[in-house]
C-alpha cells in the first residue's frame, strides 16, 4: 500500500495541487486521495496518522509458529556491546531466550529487550509477531551481526531463514587513507564501527606507494559515498584522503570466464581480454520544459543513448535516456 503525501506546503513556493497531479500522472494514484501535510505548522498531521492507521495493512505473522526475526539496523554500545534492531516476523522472543544469528550460526542469551517509544525503552513482556524493537545480548565482535541476518530461538529454530532478503551491491569504488593525525588502525576502526551501523558499503585493505596503508571501499552511488565520508570524518573524528570514484568494469576473458575489477591497476595483459564491459544506466530526468534542449546536449556529450520522452504537466517532462555510469559519477550533477 501506498500514501502519497505531499509535505512542507507551508512554504511559498508549494505547488500541492500540481505536485498532486503529477502524482497521478507518474504513479495512477488518485489526486484527491494525496493528504497535504506540514510538520512544521501541524496542518494535515493528524490526518496522515489516521490514514496510515486506516489504510495500512497490519503486520503479518503467526505468533505460535517458529521464531523468526529480520535485523534491520544494529547500534554499538561501549558498554552493552552490540544493539539489535529487528522486525519480528514470526513467533515469540523473551529475555533469557537464547537465540540463533542463522546466518553466522552464532548464539547469544537475550538480556534485555524493549521497544521504540521512541527511545530504547525495555519492556518485560515477550514480543510476539508483528512487533519491531532492540535487543542485547552482550554482543562483543561487530562481525557477529549482519544487515538482513535472521534471528530463531536455539532450542528450537526456524527451518530457513527469511527470505528475499539480497546483499546490497556496490555500484561505485573510492580509496580511503589516513592523513593528518589519523592513524591507519583508527581509521579501520572508525569504518568497522561505522559498517555495522551501515552494511550496505564494503571496504578491503590497499596500499599506495604515495599514501600509504588504506581502504578500497564500495558505495551504493555517489551520495552514499558523500555521507559515509562526512559520518567517518564528523562521529569519528578521522582525517582522510578520498580518491577519484570509479565503477565495476567486468572483463570477459579468454576462455569464457568474466573478472570484474574495480581499479585500473588490475587490467590484466590485453592479450588475454575479450570484452570489457561497464556499466549502463537508466535515467529517468525530470525537467522544466524550458531545459529539455540543455539535457539533452548534455546526455549527448556524455555517451548517451535517447530513449524517449514522457509529458507530466504543462511545465514538466521526463526525459528517459542510458548512460555509462562512469559518464555519472564525476560532474554530471553538477552540470545538471
Amino acid at each position: 500500500e501506498i500514501l502519497p503525501v505531499i509535505n512542507k506546503i507551508d512554504l511559498p513556493s508549494a505547488r500541492p495541487y500540481e505536485v498532486a497531479m503529477e502524482i497521478e500522472q507518474v504513479l495512477g494514484l488518485p489526486a484527491e486521495d494525496t493528504l497535504m501535510v506540514s510538520a512544521k505548522s501541524g496542518h494535515g498531521v493528524d490526518e496522515l496518522l489516521a490514514a496510515i492507521c486506516e489504510r495500512l495493512p497490519p503486520p503479518r505473522g503467526d505468533p505460535q509458529a517458529k521464531t523468526q526475526a529480520l535485523i534491520f539496523d544494529s547500534i554499538y554500545d561501549d558498554y552493552r556491546g552490540v544493539i539489535v534492531y529487528f522486525r519480528l516476523t514470526s513467533g515469540k522472543l523473551a529475555v533469557g531466550d537464547r537465540v540463533r544469528m542463522m546466518g553466522t550460526g552464532r548464539t547469544y542469551t537475550i538480556s534485555e529487550l524493549g521497544k521504540f517509544t521512541p527511545k530504547l525503552t525495555p519492556q518485560k513482556q515477550p514480543m510476539d509477531a508483528g512487533d519491531v524493537g532492540y535487543l542485547v545480548a552482550a554482543i562483543k565482535t561487530l562481525e557477529d551481526v549482519h544487515i538482513g541476518d535472521t534471528i530463531t530461538r536455539e532450542h528450537e529454530p526456524a527451518d530457513e531463514p527469511l527470505a528475499g532478503y539480497r546483499e546490497p551491491q556496490p555500484m561505485v569504488f573510492c580509496d580511503f587513507y589516513p592523513t593528518g593525525n589519523t592513524q591507519f588502525e583508527g581509521l579501520r576502526d572508525a569504518i568497522n564501527r561505522l559498517h555495522l551501523n551501515d552494511a550496505s558499503f564494503t571496504f578491503l585493505p590497499a596500499t599506495s606507494e604515495a599514501l600509504g596503508f588504506g581502504f578500497r571501499c564500495g558505495f551504493l552511488g555517489m551520495l552514499h559515498m558523500e555521507i559515509i565520508q562526512e559520518r567517518l570524518e564528523r562521529e569519528s573524528g578521522v582525517e582522510l584522503v578520498q580518491t577519484a570514484p570509479t565503477v565495476t568494469y567486468e572483463l570477459l576473458l579468454t576462455g569464457s570466464r568474466v573478472q570484474p575489477i574495480t581499479n585500473p591497476a588490475d587490467l590484466p595483459d590485453l592479450s588475454t581480454v575479450r570484452e570489457i564491459r561497464e556499466p549502463i544506466a537508466e535515467l529517468e530526468i525530470i525537467t522544466p520544459t524550458e531545459s529539455i534542449g540543455d539535457l539533452m546536449k548534455l546526455c549527448g556529450t556524455r555517451r548517451g543513448q535517447y530513449k524517449g520522452q514522457r509529458f507530466l504537466s504543462e511545465t514538466r517532462q521526463i526525459l528517459e535516456y542510458e548512460l555509462p555510469l562512469a559518464e555519472i559519477i564525476y560532474d554530471f550533477y553538477d552540470k545538471l
